[in-house]
């Protein structure tokens, strides 16, 4: 009767490791489809990351370049206006002489 007892407790442990395994192979394969989706959105977030940041990048030249832009035409309407001034007084000038 021992010997019995002894032999179904060794198969009972027998079924036990098995079964333990078992879930233990599935639980192994399921964390490496997860480490493979987790690396995969990784991927993706990092080309993300790295397309707004040249379109970032993009943006802050032309806000440079609308800026210097902006200062030329500034320089530009203050000659002009000296121009407008010089040309007014000119014709002032010729109007007192006539």
């Amino acid at each position: 009767l021992d010997y019995k007892n002894c032999v179904d407790a060794v198969s009972t442990l027998e079924n036990s490791i098995k079964d333990h395994d078992k879930n233990r192979e599935g639980r192994l394969k399921g964390l490496e489809k997860n480490i493979k989706t987790i690396k995969a959105q990784m991927q993706a977030a990092s080309k993300d990351l790295k397309s707004h940041e040249n379109e970032k990048e993009k943006l802050v030249m032309e806000e440079e370049a609308m800026v210097q832009e902006q200062s030329s035409l500034e320089s530009q309407l203050v000659s002009l206006k000296t121009q407008i001034n010089t040309l007014t007084s000119e014709v002032d000038e010729q109007r007192a002489k006539v």
